[in-house]
């Protein structure tokens, strides 16, 4: 079961591992404050540690999947089981689903919001896995780009 973990708690893990110096951690902290953005952004904007570092840490600190959406075949019947609004506006894309369970990879795999939002909407339990914000950008691109294609050509072919 994953833990759960405060932005503070990241940022003690990243203590901890001596990615982060405490001077480090309190200039992304005030920048957080500053700005409203996520740690997620922050610390690769920083150059503090890479979008994949910070996948890879988080995922092992909260014992769940790390998952690379580059080497995955997303299945686009299962990443549309949320609407497209939904996943864009929290970076999450569905990756798999076993009887009433979906898998998500996310950015923020911390934010119970998110997974309750898409329990709700859904009606499966959600199990949450890393991202980095670039891999699911890219994944949600592939899905929804090639969806609204496949929109187009049925129109095109109903027309005639």
């Amino acid at each position: 079961m994953m833990q759960r973990y405060g932005r503070k708690k990241i940022g003690e893990i990243l203590l901890k591992q001596k990615v982060l110096t405490a001077e480090q951690l309190e200039s992304v902290l005030s920048e957080e404050q500053r700005t409203g953005d996520s740690l997620f952004r922050i610390l690769p904007r920083m150059r503090l540690v890479t979008a994949d570092q910070l996948a890879d840490i988080i995922a092992e600190q909260a014992g769940v999947p790390r998952m690379e959406l580059g080497n995955m075949i997303i299945d686009k019947a299962i990443a549309t089981l949320i609407p497209e609004e939904l996943a864009r506006k929290h970076n999450v894309i569905p990756v798999l689903k076993i009887a009433n369970t979906l898998t998500c990879a996310m950015v923020d795999i911390f934010n119970i919001h998110v997974i309750d939002e898409i329990a709700l909407k859904t009606g499966m339990t959600v199990d949450p896995g890393v991202a980095t914000e670039e891999e699911v950008e890219k994944a949600l691109e592939d899905v929804y780009v090639e969806k609204a294609d496949m929109a187009v050509v049925i129109e095109t072919l109903n027309k005639q």
